[in-house]
């Protein structure tokens, strides 16, 4: 729902959404890197992407020991390469 927010141009309604599955599913890496992924790859075109946010949500899930946290790793990582190449 929050992905589908930020695709029709409504960036608070998505970010109320993804707070609200965070705090459902605190332990669900997921739902920390769709939230951060709205930021880092913004699915409406007129959304320019904010990778400082994305990189502060990113590391929110960090160090908590979740399944699947490698997957921020990588992100994290591509993001950093998508600074750099700016």
């Amino acid at each position: 729902i929050g992905e589908s927010y930020y695709a029709l141009g409504n960036p608070e309604e998505g970010e109320n959404s993804f707070l609200n599955l965070i705090k459902e599913y605190p332990n669900n890496v997921w739902s920390y890197i769709a939230y951060a992924d709205m930021y880092c790859y913004p699915l409406n075109k007129d959304t320019k992407p904010d990778y400082v946010k994305a990189k502060e949500i990113y590391s929110i899930s960090l160090g908590k020991n979740l399944k699947d946290e490698e997957v921020v790793v990588e992100r994290l990582s591509a993001l950093n390469e998508l600074v750099r190449d700016k």
